[in-house]
């Protein structure tokens, strides 16, 4: 078992909270006839605006995808 100190544990919580806020906007705009490309630009406008890192930015595209 791999344990986390305080700092990583800080990172995972600001990482989960981001991610939430970005699902949250995504469903707001979910509606019949919204593509998948258009939640795309918009979920990247927001990971672009929050300075995400590329790994997050990532995470995020896939959970938008396959979640």
């Amino acid at each position: 078992m791999i344990l986390k100190d305080l700092n990583e544990i800080k990172k995972i919580r600001e990482s989960a909270q981001l991610v939430s806020k970005t699902l949250g906007l995504l469903a707001e705009e979910i509606k019949p006839g919204i593509t998948s490309l258009y939640l795309d630009k918009i979920a990247e406008e927001f990971i672009l605006d929050n300075k995400l890192s590329q790994g997050l930015r990532d995470m995020i595209i896939f959970l938008t995808h396959y979640v």
